[in-house]
């Protein structure tokens, strides 16, 4: 079984706007769109925690560590452009941990 890199965001959007938020984060959403430029990215889950709660859990995925430092690397300046252009979306961003997992398709 091979393994791929995952990371796990726990957030807390303004009330109001989640909507916007997850047109976003969600897994077809902006930032999906801008980590699709890129070799190696699997895909993004955004769960919301509960039916009302304006919080939120997001898994990206790729197929290695290297692939997401490559994305990093190479789209740093438009990485960070929709960073800061999401930080009115949010109250908290914490992320909640980084690390190898097996691949969806292979777990």
């Amino acid at each position: 079984m091979s393994s791929g890199f995952e990371r796990v965001w726990r957030f807390r959007a303004v009330a109001g706007l989640e909507p916007e938020f997850e047109h976003m984060y969600g897994s077809s959403g902006t930032w999906a769109q801008l980590f699709s430029r890129a070799r190696g990215y699997r895909g993004t889950e955004l769960h919301r925690l509960e039916k009302h709660s304006p919080e939120y859990l997001l898994v990206d995925r790729w197929e290695s560590r290297a692939a997401w430092e490559a994305f990093r690397r190479d789209h740093a300046v438009a990485y960070e452009r929709l960073d800061r252009e999401c930080e009115a979306l949010t109250l908290t961003e914490e992320l909640v941990r980084e690390a190898d997992a097996p691949l969806p398709d292979e777990a």
